[in-house]
């Protein structure tokens, strides 16, 4: 830890204990209970696999993980640890209920209906929030980020209510609550290793402040600081190509919308937008196109937690990365945005139109019609962040070799590097695993987070960096990325990383991708050590699919309802051992997750070879006429020799 670092930790503790006599010497209430006011008919409250309906036979318990029915208890926030279970559930479910997303659609049926009722539910719960959450006291005022995004839910809220009579009477409470809530981001802000994508979200909580309550002049004074530091911080958390450094596509989600946010409330507060930071939203709007497809699902890269930045769009089927692209034609009125954005909708059997959450912020403007959705780009190469992509004869491929990940500590970074994704139209044959848990189970989290869960190549049984806690690596495997050609029919490119460097005999991992037109794919590993090591090559497939090994050599058949989608062949210089698992809880082996929390088996395959240095090729065979056998198999592999 550096000496500014150090400086600011000690700073952060004085300030925490300071806080600590204000919450001894602070009444236990804010006054007395305040009235909640429900509706007559019943809402739903509804985040993850909890919900809670109106009206209720008890009041909400702020504090509570209603998953594992664990409560946080109401003591001060700074001896209160986050990361136990025991002592307060899962974390993460309490801070999405308390995030208050599921109120904004109560405020869009307002604005639509002005249904009273509808004011009044979250107008009671938010007064009920402020009653039941006392300042410096809770799990509620133990993260900062959590308190922006509160905010920001407030803010929409009541701007959506504004001539509510309820509204306008709770306004003042709320205002002052909002004011002590961004006291407290401001003085706890996550700097230094700590400064990913939530100091972003808690300097947009910050402006979300400053803008949507002007009525609090106390928040008026964190606008000039807010504005600046948004735009040097998506900068820095983002290389020039677009890429989020913190390697996780949800997470690059979570920056983009908050960029996207601080240009709508700058608009709001009649502030310029910096060009640089018009420039690298739009940027990172490219990779967001580049990285999802036509059912509106990104490659899996990093950690995902399902969390979105508002609840403007809670109740439709407008996924993250399409409202993303919606925002992007409103801004900067690129068809490629609009085109995909619609392929997306209509697939999804819905109008063409921009969603809630980007009419919200940019406008309700209708597309132009017809609307030119070309297809995308066959080949997208992002070099700083270190991604590759292709779409070739109905296949879509990622390859991944760049930095690790952001900060020092990189939080969200897998040990990815050199994996490979692949699918066919939008079905994924190649999978990442994904993330499944965050705090409460290391065991699963070092392996969704470990090298095995990826399609890459492991060095004796260790993964490419050291795990050093859940969002904590002790090491980092840094990969470069390099385009070798580029031609209607084909392509090569390369990728190296260092993470295996650290071992006492060093291992360097180099991978070439090649693609012919007609055959598929070809990946060539090369593995080189000067004494004898563990080499295993990992391949996981996607969810529904089976392999079917075929003769004597290392070949297999993808199969998906039976039918032959693929063909995997596997050659080396050394004598390979094959295994496959399916859902094996022992190692274990052969899972992914596509949702926080839920995992389930698919099957993994991984080949085993012991010598000082290896050769190992896979060719991934996509041509239909060699999917009969093992012998068209062996035509098409002797066809790339």
């Amino acid at each position: 830890m550096s000496a500014p670092e150090m400086a600011y930790r000690i700073s952060q503790a004085l300030r925490r204990e300071g806080r600590r006599l204000t919450a001894r010497t602070a009444p236990q209430s804010d006054g007395p209970s305040p009235p909640t006011l429900l509706p007559a008919s019943p809402r739903s409250l509804a985040f993850f696999d909890v919900r809670l309906a109106w009206p209720c036979p008890e009041a909400v318990d702020w504090s509570r993980d209603y998953r594992s029915g664990t409560s946080a208890p109401l003591r001060f926030y700074g001896d209160l640890d986050y990361r136990d279970p025991r002592q307060v559930g899962d974390s993460k479910y309490t801070w999405e209920l308390n995030r208050h997303q599921f109120i904004v659609p109560w405020a869009l049926a307002y604005r639509d209906r002005h249904d009273e009722d509808d004011a009044a539910a979250l107008v009671g719960l938010v007064l009920d929030w402020i009653h039941a959450n006392p300042r410096y006291r809770g799990i509620n005022w133990v993260s900062p980020l959590e308190m922006a995004l509160r905010i920001l839910s407030w803010g929409i809220a009541f701007d959506l209510c504004a001539d509510s009579p309820g509204a306008r009477a709770a306004r003042p409470r709320v205002a002052a609550s909002v004011a002590e809530q961004a006291a407290f981001i401001r003085r706890s802000l996550s700097r230094h290793s700590s400064a990913n994508n939530h100091l972003v979200g808690e300097l947009l909580g910050l402006l979300a402040a400053a803008v949507l309550f002007p009525d609090a002049p106390a928040c008026a004074r964190w606008l000039p600081f807010a504005s600046r530091e948004l735009a040097a911080e998506v900068l820095r958390q983002t290389f020039p190509d677009g890429a989020s450094r913190e390697q996780a596509i949800y997470y690059h989600h979570y920056t983009l919308e908050y960029a996207l946010t601080t240009v709508a409330l700058l608009g709001r507060a009649g502030r310029d937008v910096p060009d640089e930071l018009s420039r690298r939203t739009r940027r990172m709007l490219e990779f967001v196109d580049a990285m999802t497809d036509d059912a509106g699902e990104a490659f899996e890269v990093g950690d995902r937690d399902d969390g979105t930045v508002t609840g403007l769009n809670r109740g439709t089927t407008v996924g993250v990365y399409e409202s993303l692209l919606w925002s992007g034609w409103l801004l900067f009125r690129d068809p490629a945005f609009l085109g995909h954005a619609t392929r997306i909708a209509l697939r999804a059997g819905r109008d063409a139109v921009p969603d809630r959450r980007s009419a919200y912020w940019h406008g309700a403007v209708e597309p132009p019609r017809p609307v030119v959705s070309g297809p995308p780009a066959p080949r997208r190469l992002f070099a700083d962040g270190g991604y590759f992509l292709s779409t070739d004869e109905g296949f879509s491929l990622m390859f991944k070799a760049g930095p690790f990940g952001y900060p020092a500590i990189a939080a969200h970074a897998h040990c990815d590097q050199l994996s490979l994704g692949l699918k066919r139209g939008e079905a994924t044959v190649l999978t990442d695993a994904g993330t499944f848990v965050y705090h409460t189970d290391e065991r699963w989290r070092r392996f969704f987070k470990g090298t095995s869960a990826h399609n890459t190549v492991g060095v004796d049984g260790l993964d490419q960096a050291e795990f050093a806690g859940p969002f904590l690596w002790a090491t980092h495997a840094n990969g470069r990325l390099q385009g070798l050609e580029d031609a209607p029919d084909r392509f090569a490119v390369r990728g190296t990383h260092d993470g295996y460097h650290r071992l006492p005999d060093p291992v360097t991992h180099e991978r070439t991708v090649s693609y012919r037109k007609g055959l598929g794919y070809r990946v060539a590993d090369r593995l080189l050590g000067r004494t004898e090591h563990r080499y295993q090559l990992f391949w996981n497939l996607g969810h529904g699919l089976a392999l079917r090994p075929l003769g004597p050599l290392h070949s297999w058949l993808v199969l998906r309802d039976g039918e032959p989608i693929l063909g995997l062949v596997v050659r080396g210089d050394g004598d390979l051992g094959a295994e496959s698992f399916v859902g094996d809880e022992r190692l274990p082996a052969g899972f992914d997750s596509r949702r926080y929390r839920e995992r389930r088996p698919v099957p993994h395959l991984r080949l085993t070879v012991k010598q000082p240095s290896a050769h190992l090729e896979t060719l991934l065979v996509t041509r239909a006429d060699a999917l009969g056998g093992a012998d068209g198999l062996a035509r098409a592999a002797a066809e790339w020799a």
